[in-house]
């Protein structure tokens, strides 16, 4: 999970940047110097990246991975999602159109993600961003298995 948690790292930085000028010049009640929140965000992305991916594990999964053993992260998580695959000409642009903005409040009315999305973490779907994403996605939800019969027996 390297590359996406270092693509999380990134996008922290500038959330941190706008909420530690703000949080710290109301707590100790003083102007901060200009640029001292660059140097912390610059310090906290990490932590707080590896933080924003755990709780992102804990909603997919059910289980939280800073607390779970090796033996319960080799179990399958609690959580029940199905997978569908689009395939085709310009796949993963469509479908992302369907689904809308990632944020619920962001997308098109008429969208998923505008009509069953709560927040940005419970967005009603996921959509690949890219080829490269869609086939390391179905390895991890062994997509091979084409196991949609045994789910609907077993729920429906």
């Amino acid at each position: 999970y390297g590359p996406i948690k270092a693509r999380l790292a990134e996008k922290m930085k500038s959330k941190l940047i706008k909420e530690i000028r703000s949080s710290l010049e109301n707590s100790l009640d003083f102007d901060l110097p200009q640029g001292i929140e660059e140097k912390i965000a610059e310090e906290l992305k990490v932590p707080k990246a590896e933080h924003e991916f755990n709780k992102i594990i804990k909603f997919i999964t059910g289980r939280d991975p800073e607390k779970a053993t090796e033996e319960e992260r080799k179990k399958e998580g609690s959580e029940k999602c199905l997978a569908l695959v689009y395939e085709g000409e310009n796949a993963i642009q469509k479908i992302r159109k369907v689904l809308g903005e990632t944020n619920p409040e962001d997308a098109a009315p008429g969208t998923v993600r505008k009509d069953f999305g709560y927040n940005v973490i419970k967005n009603g779907a996921h959509a690949s961003d890219s080829v490269s994403s869609a086939e390391r996605e179905m390895r991890i939800v062994q997509i091979e298995k084409d196991d949609i019969a045994r789910i609907v027996k077993k729920y429906y």
